[in-house]
Parts: structure tokens; sequence; C-alpha cells
């Protein structure tokens, strides 16, 4: 949610001061989405094939708009996690009988961590997000990439590490320099659908933010 504020004062004198919002916009191309299902192994693909798609998070005073690719039929999931999808027969707790009973997520998003203003957006991201797996007691970090605008995590627990069936989690977010919020794109794949966790990688290596 974002909320600017101006004193009744301050815009008689100055005026509201204006904001980058650190939106990137930026093709979803047909070529990156045939990378992307490259990736789906071949024993998936007659259940998840990925598309150029819309993921919208209401959650805020106006609507935000993510351009990605994401698999064909999943739908918004309501609930406390803004701009999340699940398969299309996902029950409450995820599970996709169409996906043999395994739970798959995948979400997009944006926050500003407090008020909407540039921050070191690298450490917000980092006490937010990344410090739970990179502390955790169990489970491993197979993949940490950063960049002065960007990062990468992938996390595994086996199923005998503090998950039921065994669990990968991806979680991507980026940045503008001086931009007034970050954004987030993350999947979480329970079971057999961690085989998928490179093509949802590489599905969230590339969103446009609208």
């Amino acid at each position: 949610m974002r909320i600017f504020v101006c004193a009744a004062l301050a815009v008689a004198l100055l005026g509201c001061p204006s904001k980058d919002s650190g939106k990137l916009k930026v093709e979803i191309t047909a070529e990156h989405v045939a990378a992307v299902n490259a990736l789906v192994p071949p024993e998936w693909k007659d259940k998840v094939a990925f598309e150029a798609g819309i993921v919208k998070d209401t959650s805020g005073r106006t609507t935000e708009t993510y351009r990605l690719a994401v698999p064909s039929g999943w739908k918004p999931k309501p609930g406390p996690l803004p701009g999340q999808i699940v398969p299309a027969d996902a029950d409450d707790f995820n599970r996709s009988a169409m996906l043999g009973g395994t739970i798959a997520t995948m979400r997009t998003s944006s926050d500003c961590g407090g008020e909407c203003t540039a921050k070191d957006w690298a450490k917000v991201v980092d006490d937010r997000y990344y410090k739970k797996f990179t502390t955790a007691t169990t489970g491993k970090v197979t993949k940490d990439d950063k960049t002065a605008t960007s990062r990468t995590l992938v996390f595994e627990r086996a199923a005998d590490a503090g998950s039921i069936d065994g669990e990968i989690n991806i979680l991507t977010t980026w940045w503008k320099q001086g931009g007034s919020q970050y954004f987030i794109c993350e999947a979480q794949l329970a079971g057999a659908t961690v085989a998928l966790a490179p093509a949802f990688e590489k599905a969230c290596s590339l969103v446009s933010t609208e």
C-alpha cells in the first residue's frame, strides 16, 4: 500500500514532492517464454506450460500490474499474500490434484518497507526475506546471486529437514536506485513439483512492473 501525505502547510509552500516508483517496464518476449518452457521436464509438460500473462496486485490504493511468464490456467488466490497465483484446482492448502496432490504457488508484488521513500533496498529485503533462509538451521541455500539492484535466492529443504514433502523456495527481488519501493517474485514448490524449480526461477527473472 502506498500512502503519500503532505501537510497542508507544506502543500501551500512547496507542494507534494514527486517520488520515483521504481517501476521498470520490459517486454516479455516469446523467446523468453520459450526459454522458460524449455526448463519444464518432459514428464511435466502435459501438466505445466508457461505463457506470457498478467498478475494483478489489488491490495493497495491502486492496482499494480505485472507481466511475466506464468503457468497457463493458474488463478489468483484471495488472501493475505497479494499477487499470489495457484493451480486452478488448488485447495485451501495450495495442493493441486492435477499436480499429483503437491503444492505449487507463485507470487509477484511490491512493498515500500514502511514509508514509500528511497531506502537501502538491499538491506530492507535482506532483513525482511532473505535472513530467514540464510540463517535457517534446516535446509540449505543452493543459490544466492546479488547485484546492485537485485537478488535471487534458491532454498531447499529435504523431506526430512523441516518439510513433509521436501520443498524449494525461489525468491527474486529487484529495485531501482533511488526508487520508492522494491518488487518481489517468488515461488514455493513442494514434493514432486520441485522439478519445476528451474522454470519458475527463469520466469521470475523477467517481470514487467506497470
